[in-house]
């Protein structure tokens, strides 16, 4: 994993030496939705998908590195199509002890709307990360699981084996609320609403074992930087920093608890 996180490293550092992206501005707005939409993982921004765009950026490299021993590095590489991901590549921990695995996501859109995506392993191990990256015959991938998605007045629905996930959107097209269900009883299984301030956002989350949600705050605290905090009690205040780069992309995000750096994430762009 060392081997392959400094090959990357060097591939983003000559990247980053290459590429210069066109100055187009930063706004509370676009900082605000992109935190937002850091754990939905449903869907892009639809301003990051502008910004993409104009920039001519056809992919992401994103690299996390944890600073505790037992967890391995996240790898992730986005192929873009006019701003929007058409496939995704990771090497990350799974939910299950933490065993490190590479899958690959593919997206299908009706129009500009997700369709449905289609989320596969990898039938034999490369040598290379790259070659993970650039594989596209399905007869050497194995289908591991899918979402379908659905977008009835405005609200959009997103349906994967046990689970459901339910957005409704304001009528500016924001979201105001994400709630998750067991598909087989419609059992609740937790609940996130959205509370837009000018330069704020308040997110309130509460699951099935919660008396009480857990509030986390954003705010901006500069032309180019945002935060996350959360109490979560007796595990700790967890604060998340969001650092962009001049066009308006996230360029770097740092996990603290109890002011203790967790972990960095860095995002490369490749035109």
């Amino acid at each position: 994993m060392q081997r392959i996180f400094f090959f990357l490293l060097g591939c983003t550092i000559l990247i980053s030496c290459g590429v210069k992206e066109e100055d187009s501005g930063i706004d509370s707005f676009t900082m605000l939705e992109k935190i937002q939409y850091d754990k939905i993982q449903h869907f892009q921004p639809r301003t990051e998908i502008d910004i993409l765009k104009r920039n001519n950026i056809k992919a992401v490299t994103i690299i996390t590195k944890f600073t505790g021993k037992s967890e391995s590095d996240s790898l992730t590489f986005h192929r873009l199509d006019k701003g929007r991901i058409i496939t995704t590549a990771t090497n990350e921990c799974n939910s299950f002890g933490c065993l490190p695995f590479t899958i690959q996501k593919r997206f299908i859109y009706d129009g500009d709307k997700i369709k449905k995506i289609n989320t596969y392993t990898y039938k034999k191990k490369y040598s290379y990360r790259k070659q993970y990256w650039d594989e596209t015959d399905t007869t050497k991938l194995s289908l591991y699981e899918w979402e379908d998605y659905t977008y009835p007045g405005d609200s959009v629905i997103v349906e994967t084996g046990p689970l459901k996930w339910v957005y409704q959107k304001d009528k500016n097209n924001r979201i105001k609320s994400n709630t998750s269900y067991y598909r087989k009883n419609n059992k609740i299984v937790s609940l996130a609403t959205y509370i837009y301030g000018d330069n704020n956002l308040e997110i309130r989350v509460k699951n099935q074992n919660m008396n009480e949600p857990i509030i986390e705050r954003c705010k901006i605290n500069g032309p180019n930087s945002a935060e996350k905090i959360a109490d979560r009690g007796k595990f700790g205040i967890f604060k998340v920093e969001y650092l962009f780069n001049d066009s308006g992309l996230l360029s770097e995000i740092k996990t603290y608890k109890n002011d203790s750096l967790i972990d960095i994430t860095s995002y490369n762009y490749i035109k």
